[in-house]
């Protein structure tokens, strides 16, 4: 009786770790973030650029909408505030 809670116990604390270890994130700083969803918005209005190469009017239409959503996106993030967001959205106007 006693060697089978001593072996349950067992198993459980080694269940835990266990899933503990395999749930084990990788955080990323504030910085590496702020950077990563920077560089996210620049790329996709690269690309925006570059579909509609062609047509400037459409260009222009569609950079203005792109720009307006990021704007929108940046206000509600909790990671850049009101001066970083719009920097940022000044910088993509820039591009």
């Amino acid at each position: 009786m006693n060697t089978t809670i001593i072996i349950s116990i067992s198993l459980a604390f080694l269940l835990i770790l266990i899933f503990l270890k395999l749930n084990k994130k990788e955080h990323k700083s504030l910085l590496t973030k702020k950077s990563e969803i920077r560089e996210e918005y620049f790329n996709q209005l690269r690309d925006i650029l570059k579909k509609y190469n062609d047509n400037p009017e459409e260009q222009l239409e569609q950079k203005k909408n792109f720009i307006k959503k990021c704007n929108d996106e940046l206000s509600r993030n909790i990671f850049f505030s009101d001066v970083e967001s719009h920097k940022i959205v000044s910088d993509l106007a820039k591009l």
